[in-house]
């Protein structure tokens, strides 16, 4: 899985919903003002720290397969999870070090 792939998942979509939709609103104001004055140019609005933020509350959401009981389910397995969580990591890492992770997205 990769972080393209997690941005197709339930839970992001719900992190999503509860960021652009009318729950999100309450907790960040500073948020909704950013991200309505950027769709007025096209823009996104949020900063890549809180895009960010937003594919780790999602990962958390995923559960890992249980090697010893792999018939219960799960949606990643131990590995993907690592990867995944390693992706988000070194993209953080390249925001930060590039000085661009508190700017707005496009």
């Amino acid at each position: 899985m990769t972080i393209e792939d997690l941005m197709n998942t339930d839970a992001f979509l719900s992190i999503q919903e509860s960021v652009y939709g009318n729950a999100g609103w309450i907790n960040d104001a500073e948020r909704k003002e950013r991200i309505e004055a950027a769709a007025e140019h096209g823009g996104e609005g949020s900063s890549h720290a809180e895009i960010i933020q937003d594919w780790r509350e999602a990962l958390s959401l995923l559960s890992v397969i249980d090697s010893d009981f792999p018939e219960e389910g799960g949606d990643l397995t131990e590995g993907e999870y690592d990867s995944l969580e390693k992706e988000i990591d070194d993209c953080e890492a390249w925001h930060e070090v590039n000085g661009t992770l508190w700017e707005q997205v496009g």
